[in-house]
């Protein structure tokens, strides 16, 4: 349901990326891990068509939700009700109010508790959760996610990897970027690692710790598992 194809990008004379390719199907959760500058979130804005690539191609069958890395400052509407329900509204979609209930169920919002407040009150994780019902609602083929659990309590990343899991499971595909190795182990069906705007692995997240080691990523307790334990691992992972 996505294919980009020897995608490259230039910007003020500056190769950003060169000959990208990656494949997604329907309902996939992959991640995108590298340094700072490596073209992560450029990549998603050729996918989102915010910009256009240099060469080569990029198909989406279905539409396209977006989640920015700041997507709090995005936030315009008076009530949360009003903030989340803007994508259905201008989608035309029935049971607005029913779609809003939901949304902020799988997001882990009270709709009673917060419906009615101002989103520019709400605390970070909050306003987090917000912008993401807002995008659910919508319900496109694939979400983009832009490090979304940045500055997230444990609590709030537990829910939202509830969340992605719920929807992926209806179909839904996420590409996600972060840089938080724990957050991608428990939710991605496969990674890809962008250096120097190529992507030089694509496979499983067990199979790219060591890698993440030698980039100088702080490896997490899974890491350590992965690579001395394996066995263990896979318990670890399906607790």
């Amino acid at each position: 349901m996505l294919k980009v194809d020897g995608v490259s990008f230039e910007a003020n004379g500056k190769k950003i990326l060169n000959n990208v390719s990656l494949e997604m199907r329907k309902g996939e959760v992959r991640g995108l891990l590298g340094p700072n500058g490596s073209g992560k979130t450029t990549l998603l804005d050729l996918i989102a068509g915010v910009k256009k690539p240099s060469g080569g191609s990029i198909t989406v069958e279905g539409e396209i939700g977006y989640l920015f890395q700041f997507p709090e400052r995005n936030i315009f509407a008076e009530n949360v009700f009003d903030e989340i329900a803007f994508w259905a509204r201008n989608k035309k979609m029935s049971q607005i109010n029913d779609r809003v209930r939901n949304v902020m169920s799988s997001v882990r919002l009270d709709f009673n508790g917060f419906y009615k407040r101002s989103p520019f009150l709400l605390s970070y994780g909050e306003k987090r959760k917000v912008s993401i019902a807002s995008i659910l609602i919508g319900e496109p083929d694939l979400i983009l996610f832009d490090e979304p659990d940045a500055g997230l309590s444990k609590k709030s990343m537990e829910d939202l990897i509830y969340t992605i899991r719920e929807y992926s499971e209806k179909g839904i595909s996420f590409l996600i970027v972060s840089h938080n190795l724990v957050f991608l182990s428990k939710i991605t069906d496969k990674i890809d690692i962008l250096l120097n705007g190529r992507v030089e692995f694509e496979g499983q997240f067990e199979e790219c710790c060591e890698l993440c080691r030698k980039l100088h990523y702080k490896p997490p307790f899974e890491c350590e598992l992965i690579l001395n334990f394996p066995e263990i691992f896979t318990k670890f992972k399906n607790s």
